[in-house]
């Protein structure tokens, strides 16, 4: 087996990069790149992916071995599972704490996080697979378990549902308050309506005149759209329905040209088309006096987010915003204890899209 790895690592992930050759440590190189990734250079990226599968895949196979999952299909699995999560967050923005000195070292922890999950994952396979060796299908247990409880479980989930809308309802009412008298800068939070916000809306909407106006806008500039709305399935269709990466880039898109003052009425429009809760929504007066205030020479409300702020920036924020809304909403919530520690779960999954 050991030989076949060995072969493995040499016909597809050894590679030493010319600058290796003479000597440079591989972490170095890669430290040395955290620039031009960090600008979005593709082939950058590229060259850093190569040099750290190159260098993990001792680790990978170590980690695989230990579980006793050790197979080249698994390998193969895993190194894909790193070479994703690497891409996603260099299109998201790494955290602010990464710097240039410890960008190799972030990219091995990252490494090292998705071999335990990927360890995880397959010991709750294997525990499936004993399952059926035994001759036991576990979801026909399941399933058993569901019907002999199905009286009491039917109660007590119609209570569940009810308690959890009420709970929802609860949590909008804060959020949209938080979200209303925001202290954070305007640009700031019309980034993150955009790239989070109006996808978690569209991703509920039945709303014809919302989901097309999203097609419309996913096109600036006179730019061909994005997405179109398929009025026969009643949805929106194209790379702003498929994953958080394109919603980035479609809240990119839309703020090209347009002013944080543009954003900020056109938000309110598509809001009032799609709102999360009945009831007006319209910006406090904290965000409408920061809208005029002056910043390098331009008041807020004029500024275009992707021509005034680096993009690095940029993409760090819709994150940062959520989280800070999450924790605003929370203290509003903080009077009723029982009511805080019930809408949590609820609150992340509402506003920043789940855990991963």
């Amino acid at each position: 087996m050991d030989r076949i790895i060995a072969e493995h690592y040499k016909l597809y992930y050894n590679y030493i990069p010319a600058r290796q050759k003479d000597g440079e440590e591989p972490g170095n190189i890669v430290n040395s790149l955290f620039g031009q990734v960090m600008r979005n250079d593709q082939e950058a990226l590229e060259e850093v992916i190569r040099i750290l599968l190159s260098n993990t895949y001792s680790m990978v196979v170590k980690r695989l071995g230990t579980k006793g999952i050790y197979g080249i299909e698994h390998i193969d699995e895993l190194m894909q599972k790193i070479s994703c999560e690497v891409m996603k967050l260099a299109f998201r923005g790494f955290p602010e704490w990464v710097s240039q000195e410890g960008f190799f070292g972030c990219l091995l922890g990252i490494a090292e996080n998705c071999c335990k999950d990927f360890n995880k994952k397959c010991f709750q396979d294997l525990k499936r697979r004993n399952y059926e060796k035994d001759g036991t299908d576990i979801f026909q247990v399941l399933d058993t378990v569901k019907t002999v409880n199905w009286e009491v479980e039917n109660v007590e989930q119609k209570i569940l549902d009810e308690e959890a809308s009420s709970i929802i309802r609860e949590i909008l009412k804060f959020y949209l308050k938080a979200l209303q008298e925001t202290a954070l800068p305007p640009y700031q939070v019309i980034t993150y309506c955009y790239a989070i916000l109006l996808p978690q809306l569209f991703k509920r909407s039945r709303n014809p005149e919302f989901l097309s106006q999203l097609a419309k806008i996913s096109g600036r500039d006179g730019k061909k759209p994005s997405s179109s709305y398929n009025e026969k399935e009643g949805k929106l269709e194209g790379k702003i329905a498929r994953d958080s990466v394109i919603l980035l880039n479609f809240a990119f898109s839309v703020m090209d040209q347009e002013t944080v003052g543009a954003l900020s009425q056109e938000f309110l429009e598509l809001y009032r088309m799609e709102p999360l809760q009945e009831g007006e929504f319209a910006w406090g007066q904290a965000y409408q006096g920061h809208l005029e205030e002056v910043k390098e020479g331009k008041q807020v409300k004029e500024l275009v987010v992707t021509e005034d702020f680096a993009r690095n920036a940029v993409k760090n924020w819709p994150i940062r915003v959520a989280k800070s809304l999450l924790n605003d909403t929370e203290q509003w919530a903080a009077k009723d204890k029982g009511f805080r520690k019930k809408s949590v779960g609820i609150a992340e999954d509402l506003f920043i899209g789940g855990r991963e």
